[in-house]
């Protein structure tokens, strides 16, 4: 049955005898004919849009059937003359020479920024983890005084205490022997 005005395909009277049919469907049961001459031009779904492209060899820009969009590019292209492609595979093969030497001068430009910085680099990490030494140096420098200073206060207070205590032994002494007396 056609999709848009439900007529019915019949095969014709030689066909009918020749293979004992009555209708297509009794040979082919799912046979889909498009008749391209008799579309109307109105797509109404998605397959007549593809209909319109077999009968016109062309896609209108509303068009949304799945692929029509490649077929849309590749009549683009099909559609320009021998010079006309000539110039376009010239300005595809132009962008994909520029792309390339682009690439390279990038990968050639940070090659050498890398060669020129590196020694920079290394020089200025080099001056960081000598001033991190030094600091580190320093700062055990001044944990060694400050540890001696600990002694000395420790050794001077033992002295005092020790002072202390014979000054108390002295004053002992002195009461004791003006008790004597």
């Amino acid at each position: 049955k056609g999709m848009h005005g439900d007529e019915e395909l019949r095969p014709s009277v030689v066909q009918c005898k020749e293979y004992n049919i009555k209708t297509p469907a009794e040979i082919y049961p799912q046979y889909y004919i498009l008749k391209v001459k008799q579309f109307d031009d109105k797509a109404k779904n998605k397959l007549d849009e593809w209909i319109y492209f077999f009968k016109h060899n062309s896609v209108k820009d509303e068009f949304t059937a799945k692929g029509l969009d490649k077929v849309r590019k590749t009549l683009l292209y099909e559609n320009l003359t021998p010079e006309e492609k000539d110039e376009y595979n010239e300005m595809l093969d132009f962008r994909r020479q520029n792309r390339s030497q682009l690439s390279t001068a990038r990968d050639e430009g940070k090659e050498e920024a890398r060669q020129e910085y590196e020694p920079i680099i290394a020089e200025k990490e080099a001056a960081i983890a000598e001033k991190e030494a030094a600091i580190a140096r320093e700062r055990e420098e001044k944990e060694i005084a400050l540890a001696r200073e600990r002694e000395k206060e420790a050794a001077l207070a033992e002295k005092e205490a020790a002072l202390a205590s014979a000054l108390a032994e002295l004053a002992a002494l002195k009461q004791n022997n003006n008790q004597v007396n």
